[in-house]
């Protein structure tokens, strides 16, 4: 029953974000030929509309990256409480399914759209990247340009590489159960629930940050500050250690913010 919850919600939100996807890499590659084209004319005398073209491609661009990233929030959001706590609520929660399994059908389907937006995001990078370089010779020295800001080993880069991989995999878990259970406590209130699901979601944060200043100043290292603020000030490497913290760290917020989730549908479910 879990894949068929998890199969509905990624068709669900899908439909939604494949064709923003689809824009914004289109969109990269069109902006990257058209910066390609006026670098290599540098003498040429265009006409306004191909300096409004220009300025109008880069601000769409860049909007639609930011709409992408909140897009993809808002779906994760509206599909947590139209299927749980909203007018499709009914249903799904007379299916003979365990509370747990819609909980974790619901932050599977928000991490692996966070990713893909991520992915998307850096993609079109590379794409504009590519589309503003290629054939000019120019691709090869940007390579060796980042690969220099690095001043490291190919082994260290590989593995700074895969470090930030799973920091960001911690982090967006541990991000998603979070906002799941901000809205769990917020559907509590009578009225005004998203109201109350961001009020609730700032305490957490703010409760998040005390407790782990509080273990830091105890002697325990930057992991539990943060998913992504366990970078050591030396070479940017991440020392074995830190990792695992952090990992704990995120799992423990993880299933505490998944119980509470859990419980809030079991006992004090509130339908609109």
């Amino acid at each position: 029953m879990l894949r068929k919850l998890l199969k509905y919600d990624l068709l669900e939100i899908g439909q939604a974000l494949l064709p923003i996807y689809g824009v914004v890499l289109l969109l990269a590659f069109v902006t990257g030929i058209t910066y390609r084209f006026v670098d290599r004319n540098p003498d040429a005398t265009f006409p306004a509309v191909v300096s409004w073209a220009v300025i109008l491609l880069t601000l769409a661009f860049g909007i639609l990256m930011a709409g992408m990233g909140i897009m993809t929030i808002f779906l994760i959001i509206r599909n947590f409480r139209e299927n749980l706590f909203g007018s499709r609520g009914y249903l799904m929660n007379t299916l003979p399914v365990k509370t747990s399994s819609h909980v974790l059908d619901k932050t599977i389907n928000g991490v692996l759209w966070t990713w893909m937006s991520l992915l998307v995001g850096l993609l079109s990078w590379v794409i504009l990247a590519a589309a503003y370089t290629i054939g000019t010779g120019n691709l090869s020295q940007l390579l060796r340009e980042l690969y220099e800001t690095f001043p490291i080993s190919q082994s260290e880069r590989w593995r700074l590489f895969f470090q930030i991989l799973v920091l960001l995999f911690f982090w967006s878990l541990e991000m998603i159960a979070k906002i799941f259970a901000s809205l769990a406590i917020g559907n509590l209130w009578k009225n005004h629930r998203m109201l109350g699901g961001i009020i609730a979601f700032g305490s957490i944060s703010i409760l998040q940050s005390l407790f782990g200043n509080l273990l830091y100043r105890s002697g325990l290292t930057g992991a539990f500050q943060g998913s992504l603020a366990v970078f050591s000030s030396g070479d940017g490497m991440i020392s074995a250690r830190d990792l695992i913290l952090a990992g704990i760290r995120s799992g423990l917020y993880t299933v505490l913010f998944s119980l509470i989730s859990i419980e809030t549908l079991k006992r004090k479910l509130n339908l609109e």
